[in-house]
């Protein structure tokens, strides 16, 4: 019985992400290894931290190290917002079959939580508050900050909880990525390491 279960589930399924029946409108499979996007990623942010330093250097050459360092990850984290999650806002009804880089960024970071891939109001209203009001509220930035990173830890157990309302079971976790050496299942992972960094 356990295996009809699974066999069906597995003939559902033609994408990696839980619940196994969700349906995502015009899936297709990244075509750049784990490794390789995270080198895009990489890339991206040496060449925000690159321009920002020199934009420093001759605006502000004594601007101690804590408050250069506190600068530069503020404005990585903005371009994150504003770009990376406006990409999300503006692409988001057809992100399941998207393969430029963000798009296949996007994917990858779905592992973590399937809704970014579903459509989902929620989603949509939190990563359009992130991309859109923020960059624009300079003077309420701490404020919003801190709602936003508070919103996220909360979407992140929101899709855990309703996966447990809806008795709909993650799989035991996964052995550590092999592609990418973090471990660990990509629940946990990606909203750690990639969403929270205010």
């Amino acid at each position: 019985m356990l295996q009809n279960k699974l066999a069906n589930a597995s003939s559902l399924a033609s994408h990696p992400y839980y619940p196994p029946d969700i349906e995502i409108a015009g899936y297709l499979a990244n075509a750049y290894t784990v490794p390789t996007l995270l080198s895009f990623f990489a890339t991206g942010c040496v060449g925000v931290f690159t321009f920002t330093y020199f934009l420093i250097s001759r605006t502000r050459s004594s601007l101690p190290t804590s408050e250069l360092l506190t600068v530069l990850w503020f404005v990585l984290c903005g371009c994150i917002h504003f770009f990376f999650e406006g990409y999300y806002v503006v692409n988001f009804r057809a992100m399941g079959g998207l393969q430029t880089i963000f798009g296949q960024l996007w994917k990858e970071y779905s592992l973590s939580d399937s809704r970014y891939l579903t459509q989902d109001p929620f989603v949509l209203c939190m990563e359009t508050i992130t991309a859109v009001c923020i960059p624009q509220s300079y003077q309420f930035f701490g404020r919003l900050a801190h709602v936003d990173s508070t919103s996220g830890l909360g979407a992140l157990g929101s899709a855990l909880i309703s996966h447990r309302l809806l008795d709909r079971r993650r799989p035991p976790p996964a052995p550590p990525c092999a592609d990418c050496g973090f471990g660990g299942p990509a629940v946990w992972r990606y909203p750690l390491l990639c969403h929270e960094q205010v």
